[in-house]
């Protein structure tokens, strides 16, 4: 599933609070969205690719994103010199788009997760899609955003 424009642009709004730039990237290259960095800086720096959160695939305290196998892959490369994380995002409903947004405290409306996909094994079949987990506990905040990207 690819991020649309209004989940970059939240992810954006969050990194333009905290201090950060961002770098609008090709997905189709790389499956990767957006690259993080100091404003002013070319680095630290990290990329993300955004996924639009459906209640369905929660599991307990775990989100079960699907990638596609061969994206998976490419996402979580060991040799790549930028870290890349996964961030699932809950879009705002029509009734949320008018209430402004905590950047320090996002709430259920907007709650977005993230996870490093280093941490996850290799999928057995490259043709298949794979689940990665992301906790439901790893809630990004601006804070939380700010301190991934600094301590590259």
């Amino acid at each position: 599933m690819m991020a649309d424009w209004h989940l970059s642009n939240q992810v954006e709004a969050v990194a333009a609070a905290c201090g950060l730039a961002t770098v609008e990237l090709d997905v189709r290259r790389d499956d990767v969205h957006l690259g993080l960095h100091p404003a002013g800086q070319v680095v630290p720096r990290i990329d993300v690719r955004v996924h639009q959160w459906t209640d369905d695939e929660v599991h307990g305290d775990l989100y079960l994103c699907p990638l596609p196998s061969a994206a998976f892959v490419r996402l979580r490369q060991p040799d790549v010199t930028v870290p890349r994380y996964l961030v699932v995002w809950r879009p705002l409903t029509e009734g949320d788009r008018d209430r402004p947004m905590d950047i320090q405290r996002l709430e259920g409306r907007n709650l977005g997760v993230y996870a490093q996909l280093t941490s996850h094994p290799q999928p057995a079949d490259p043709a298949q899609h794979t689940a990665v987990e992301v906790a439901l506990t790893a809630v990004l905040t601006g804070t939380v955003l700010r301190n991934l990207v600094l301590s590259q």
